[in-house]
């Protein structure tokens, strides 16, 4: 599901209603408030960090299990630390899946994954994604078009487009829905679903009524 995607609109909306809450955080309903939320004035030093994302694969796909928590724990300064076993998942991953990639009629952007994981050459693929991954921040310059990589719209399949740079070689004509993988969006990479599985809200928030537990 794709609910959770944040864009330039929704960082404004948020900023807005933090600006009309005013210096002192308190409640009671008002013109510039009218749902009368309470922002808490508890200093940061209060809270315990127990996520960070800038990129919903990083700590998703790329760490391990045993890492999640203590990656999060850190700073995007200190991503490089983690290099080493980013790139081991992206070897296992084309071991695994570079057999269906090739069925698919894609190319892969790793060589000699044939024999075991070790023998994986995943340069082309770590220097096609290197830059959406390390580090794990999500860049927004407002001279710009918002829409990742600069920020993200809800709508954005960002997770499949920095999989897809991981996996498939972007050089290979013929690999981006028969049209250039051109830009730093790439947006026409083979991506699946290609729209939200619900239709998004032109008002505030933006977002879908989420679906019902199970």
């Amino acid at each position: 599901m794709n609910h959770s995607r944040l864009g330039i609109a929704t960082l404004l909306g948020l900023a807005a209603a933090l600006s009309a809450c005013g210096g002192g955080g308190g409640g009671g309903s008002s013109t510039s408030n009218p749902e009368g939320f309470v922002f808490s004035s508890q200093p940061v030093s209060a809270y315990a960090r127990v996520d960070r994302m800038g990129g919903p694969v990083t700590a998703t796909v790329l760490i391990t299990p045993g890492h999640k928590d203590q990656f999060n724990s850190t700073d995007p300064i200190n991503d490089g630390d983690y290099a080493a076993e980013e790139i081991g998942t992206v070897k296992t991953l084309h071991f695994q899946l570079d057999p269906q990639l090739k069925a698919a009629g894609l190319a892969s952007c790793a060589k000699t994954c044939d024999q075991n994981v070790d023998a994986c050459d995943v340069s082309r693929c770590i220097s096609q994604a290197v830059g959406l991954i390390i580090p794990d921040m999500l860049h927004l310059n407002l001279d710009k078009p918002d829409g990742f990589p600069n920020g993200r719209n809800f709508a954005d399949s960002v997770v499949d487009r920095v999989v897809a740079l991981a996996l498939l070689d972007v050089t290979t004509p013929g690999q981006c829905n028969g049209a250039p993988c051109t830009g730093d969006t790439f947006v026409n990479l083979p991506l699946d679903p290609t729209t939200n599985d619900k239709p998004l809200p032109a008002d505030f928030p933006y977002l879908a009524d989420p679906f019902p537990p199970p």
